[in-house]
């Protein structure tokens, strides 16, 4: 067994988001995963959205959750934009992160700053769009429900 894992989650500089350097710091499953990825990183160059990254003390990228504010369901939502693992650290249980995944480490993580956010602007729920039918169990675990918005989902904060 190795030494413990030392985890952070940190907004990283504009220069580590050109699309090249960012991508470089993950692997993918597939080009569609790289593409939307690549996409996320404009967005958040452009100050669209604010990229959260999980890093070890040698900063190695586990992941990162993109949040962005937008009017989902005619009032303020903290959105996420994509919830992303890099593929040599999906499914795996980490001690240090309380036996979750990393999406599940990264998902409180958005849920924490979005009730940040609530604090200081009324935004009150958190909406996202599962990329494929097979997560909307995932995001269940959460509390995250469907409403009137079929392809969204919804967690009140």
């Amino acid at each position: 067994m190795g030494l413990p894992v030392v985890f952070s989650v940190t907004s990283p500089a504009e220069s580590f988001l050109h699309p090249q350097h960012f991508l470089n710091k993950f692997q993918f499953a597939d080009d569609h995963e790289r593409q939307y990825v690549r996409k996320i990183a404009k967005l958040a160059l452009s100050n669209k959205c604010r990229i959260y990254l999980l890093t070890n003390e040698v900063d190695t990228v586990y992941g990162f959750v993109a949040l962005s504010i937008a009017s989902t369901i005619s009032m303020p939502c903290v959105v996420v934009d994509y919830l992303f693992t890099s593929l040599p650290y999906r499914k795996l249980h980490y001690a240090e992160l309380d036996n979750r995944k990393v999406s599940e480490h990264l998902l409180d993580v958005a849920v924490i700053i979005a009730r940040e956010v609530d604090a200081r602007l009324p935004v009150h729920y958190i909406a996202l769009q599962p990329a494929h039918e097979k997560l909307e169990n995932f995001y269940q675990m959460f509390e995250f429900k469907r409403l009137h918005i079929k392809e969204w989902m919804f967690l009140r904060i």
